[in-house]
This record gives C-alpha cells, structure tokens and sequence, in this order.
C-alpha cells in the first residue's frame, strides 16, 4: 500500500485542475492523493473500469489529542483539542463502492473527494478527477 500523487501545474486555475489514475499508476491497496494531486478536493470524479473493482473514498481522517489539563494553566484544557498534534489515520468505517464491469461511476458535486482507495481491481481502469 502507498499513496499516490500525480501534481498538477499550479499555473492552471483551480476549476480547471483535472488528472487521470489508470492501472499503470496505481495497484490494489494504494490510496490515490486527490486533494495534493489537484489542490483541492475534486468536486466530480468518473470510474470507467473494464472489470469489476471496488474503492473507498475519503480514508485518511485527522485526529486532534485533547490538551493535557494542567497545560499552560488552563482549566478548560481537557475539553479542547490540541491543533499542534494532529495524527493522520486510516478511516475504514466509510462505504465501499462496487463498480460493474464494462460500467462507469460518476461523482459530480455529490461529496467532496480527498482521497480514493483502491480495494479491488482486475482489470484495466481510468480514474478521472477535477
């Protein structure tokens, strides 16, 4: 498993930002990085698979540790966050998705993509994000 990254010229305005994932990039188990491919999260993403695969969108999640209470002499310091000490870590509680073969799965302004995981693959496909 690895994460991929596919940069986008940052010359290109942000709506205009698109960048296409096929198996030759990426293999089952890798998560493909939208939003530090493109710079933002994608708004529309199109799977054309040729075989039956599966992915997972948004895995990586951000956990905040809460302050240790006698920090800095704060009372309230158990009940906020600590923004200085995020941890990333692999979410997989979200849904997976099944793509027919011979099919495509379209996303347009449905959820904000960050990032895709490749759970199964066995065949040739094009992952088109924007």
């Amino acid at each position: 498993m690895s994460d991929i990254t596919k940069l986008v010229d940052r010359g290109v305005p942000p709506n205009m930002r698109t960048q296409t994932f096929t198996q030759a990039t990426v293999s089952v188990g890798d998560i493909i990085l939208v939003k530090a491919s493109l710079g933002h999260a994608a708004r529309s993403v199109v799977i054309t698979a040729a075989a039956a695969m599966t992915v997972r969108f948004n895995n990586y999640r951000t956990i905040f540790p809460v302050r240790d209470h006698n920090a800095w002499n704060d009372p309230w310091g158990a009940l906020t966050p600590n923004l200085a000490l995020g941890v990333q870590v692999i979410d997989t509680t979200n849904g997976v998705v099944s793509i027919a073969a011979n099919s495509t799965f379209a996303l347009d302004k449905d959820i904000p993509v960050e990032d895709i995981k490749i759970i199964s693959a066995s065949g040739n496909f094009e992952i088109l994000v924007a």
